[in-house]
């Protein structure tokens, strides 16, 4: 990816994305996927990002209208591979507003230790909790 491309990656992240690490339950363990999200209400928009990442990432459709008829519909680009180690390294000098979120990101995919789950939970949390 280019420098242009990775910061600007790293600002719709920092403005519009979510850095996490999700939680699945299988055969009674815990699963732990590091995650990186970029949400949009534009589908053609959110689509062109999607276009400029050079690995597999997944895009979903949520309907919001069911729930308040005046929200629209929410587009959810999902990055969660083994290429996000090197897409990491490529926009952490450009991420400003979450870099803690994903030096801790960064650690967890190193050393898989589940207790960043947590942290990172505490940091997400609605309310500026994170905001570093």
């Amino acid at each position: 990816m280019s420098q242009n491309n990775d910061a600007y990656l790293a600002g719709l992240i920092d403005g519009e994305g979510t850095i996490t690490i999700g939680l699945e339950k299988r055969d009674k363990k815990n699963a732990y996927r590091p995650i990186i999200a970029i949400t949009s209400t534009s589908g053609d928009f959110i689509k062109g990002v999607q276009n400029s990442i050079p690995f597999k990432t997944h895009l979903y459709s949520y309907d919001k209208t069911k729930y308040n008829p005046n929200w629209s519909r929410e587009y959810k680009l999902y990055i969660s591979t083994k290429e996000m180690l090197p897409f990491i390294d490529s926009i952490e000098k450009y991420v400003l507003l979450k870099a803690t979120q994903l030096k801790l990101l960064k650690e967890f995919i190193l050393t898989r230790d589940s207790n960043i789950y947590y942290i990172l939970r505490k940091l997400n949390q609605r309310g500026g909790a994170g905001v570093t």
